[in-house]
């Protein structure tokens, strides 16, 4: 004795394998779609692991930037004090009088009233010099010196902006 009639054994037979085949393509699905989130994932840690780099290297170049900043601040600042005291020297012995600017003089007439220091002997092809008076030599040597204090600067600037170029800074 059988406990499912004969016509209907072919149905249960076809039943359980149509189950088994939709469990089957059921479980292939899900497997299909945790292969694409684990290739998702995967895809997305490369591109963390990337943008970790590449802001690493951002930073390291931006410290390496602003060491080469301050370095050359520093070097620009002490050669500019450093200047700015020799001219201020120099200036202070001109308006003393303990050191004299003399300027060659081409024709006797351009002169004016400035004295003159030696006068261009014979056979001699230095030509006659004029002294300047101390507090005009003076003024030219703080000129002279703002002029160089601004060309240095100017130069930090330049220095500032290759160094910002080679940092990739906006």
């Amino acid at each position: 004795m059988t406990l499912i009639p004969a016509p209907y054994r072919w149905l249960v037979l076809m039943l359980f394998a149509l189950a088994t085949f939709a469990a089957g393509w059921v479980k292939g699905v899900a497997h299909e779609s945790d292969l694409r989130d684990l290739s998702e994932a995967r895809r997305l840690a490369d591109e963390a692991q990337a943008t970790t780099r590449a802001i690493t290297l951002a930073r390291t170049r931006e410290q390496r930037g602003a060491e080469a900043l301050h370095a050359q601040a520093t070097t620009t600042l002490k050669e500019i004090r450093h200047d700015q005291a020799d001219a201020a020297r120099l200036a202070a012995a001109y308006r003393a009088g303990t050191a004299r600017l003399s300027v060659p003089v081409l024709r006797p007439g351009c002169a004016g009233d400035l004295p003159a220091t030696a006068a261009a002997g014979s056979g001699s092809d230095d030509p006659a010099r004029a002294e300047l008076p101390g507090a005009t030599a003076a003024e030219l040597v703080e000129l002279a010196s703002e002029a160089d204090t601004v060309a240095r600067q100017l130069a930090q600037c330049q220095a500032t902006l290759i160094v910002y170029r080679e940092i990739g800074a906006p």
